[in-house]
């Protein structure tokens, strides 16, 4: 939540090269832009190719870079996931990424098969090619807890991928966000399916196309799973959620 830009995203971008044991990087809301966005990456990129030259692999394992305007950096970003491999968190929300983007992200998480909570939420892209690569990387990633892919607009074709992405794989599935997707009504019945994943234990469809006997049968087979509204103010964004409380003033 600082203002790094690009001038920032290139003071960073040497440590990132040359810090091997980095485990976890957070640059959530840095305005780094689609320039400063491809720095990271391409930084990434080569920590990547000097880890696998000097036998010494390039393990990051959490990388949160959302609302930070990186747009037109989203392939070059896709190149640097995937080359990782060994992430267990992504979260790259409100990013402007465009459809091909989308795609490509998605393609890079199912290189991550340890990846236990996935966030590309609120993008401009998606759509049915979304859904697609959507679903491949759910049925490859079988240890994802949190799948938040909300605003991508998938449509029917694209919600139908996701919904078979999601009940046949994510066997650990706990909480999913797939609102304002502009999913149909035969989606909505699809979702049902999402009823045998007895870990889950919140599901956000809202503000979706399903009408009311989908909506009905899906609020029956998911119970108390499914909020009553689409807040989501319960299950915050990961990276808010592990924060320490601020003491009161009578706690020392």
């Amino acid at each position: 939540d600082n203002a790094l830009n690009l001038d920032g995203a290139t003071a960073i971008c040497p440590l990132l090269k040359t810090c091997m044991t980095l485990k976890e990087l957070y640059l959530h809301n840095t305005g780094l832009g689609p320039f400063g966005g491809t720095f990271i990456a391409e930084a990434l990129l080569e920590a990547c190719q000097t880890g696998r030259a000097s036998g010494t692999p390039y393990t990051l394992e959490r990388f949160v870079l959302g609302r930070s305007r990186m747009e037109t950096s989203g392939m070059k970003l896709a190149d640097a996931l995937a080359a990782i491999g060994t992430l267990v968190e992504v979260q790259i929300p409100q990013n402007g990424f465009d459809d091909e983007s989308i795609v490509a992200l998605f393609k890079a998480c199912a290189c991550n098969p340890n990846l236990e909570i996935l966030n590309l939420s609120d993008n401009h892209g998606g759509h049915f090619q979304g859904g697609r690569a959507a679903a491949r990387a759910l049925k490859a990633c079988t240890k994802l807890r949190v799948v938040k892919v909300n605003d991508l607009t998938f449509g029917e074709k694209g919600g139908l991928a996701l919904a078979q992405g999601l009940i046949d794989g994510c066997p650990l599935l706990e909480i999913l966000d797939a609102m304002n997707n502009n999913l149909t009504p035969k989606v909505g019945k699809a979702m049902v399916g999402l009823s045998g994943k007895t870990r889950l234990r919140w599901a956000n469809l809202h503000c979706n196309e399903f009408g009311d006997e989908a909506l009905e049968t899906l609020i029956q087979a998911l119970g108390d799973r499914t909020p009553a509204t689409d807040s989501s103010e319960e299950y915050e964004d990961y990276y808010d959620s592990d924060e320490e409380e601020e003491p009161n003033d009578g706690d020392h």
